[in-house]
């Protein structure tokens, strides 16, 4: 049962669903279009992604980060969509991961300082069995404090591989973010 308050809310958020479809109709069956079409509706036609724009003060508090978490959590863990959410992409995601990289970034220099300047072949498989051997899952997790989420952000923002995912994630301000599931 949901509770009165979040029902305007729900109300609001359905006169804002658009659902655009095409049909090709003017495509032959023989085409490569048409049979990845077909494919995509036989074996993808339950499978659709809802995005949640979310509006904040400031991404830069690590509490906004804990309190959007505990969302996700509850969106995943709702009656009637357990098990049913395949995917969570958001910012929050690419924090913990970007704080787990950095924390084996961290270790890695800890661990060899200097000689990482002047790599040679056994210093580097004794860098790549460092990395192999550091627990990321055990540092997945959102930064502790404002200046840990302040190099995790530059992390993202200057070195992340993601980085035009976090384009799409979150605005250049760090005020909304995109939760897609």
């Amino acid at each position: 049962a949901s509770s009165p308050a979040a029902s305007p809310a729900i109300g609001w958020g359905t006169t804002r669903v658009q659902v655009r479809s095409s049909w090709l109709e003017d495509i032959k069956e023989e085409s490569e279009i048409w049979q990845a079409h077909s494919f995509l509706e036989r074996n993808l036609s339950s499978v659709f992604s809802t995005e949640f724009w979310i509006k904040t003060d400031g991404l830069e508090n690590p509490e906004t980060l804990r309190a959007l978490e505990r969302f996700e959590r509850t969106l995943v863990e709702a009656k009637g969509f357990q098990h049913r959410i395949s995917y969570l992409g958001s910012l929050v995601g690419m924090v913990k991961d970007a704080n787990a990289s950095l924390a084996r970034e961290e270790h890695l220099v800890r661990t060899f300082g200097a000689q990482l300047l002047a790599p040679n072949a056994e210093l580097a498989g004794r860098v790549k069995r460092a990395m192999l051997d550091f627990d990321m899952a055990a540092h997945r997790v959102l930064p502790a404090d404002t200046a840990r989420l302040k190099l995790v952000r530059e992390f993202l923002e200057k070195r992340s591989p993601d980085s035009g995912w976090l384009a799409r994630t979150v605005d250049a301000e760090w005020k909304e973010t995109r939760i897609t599931a």
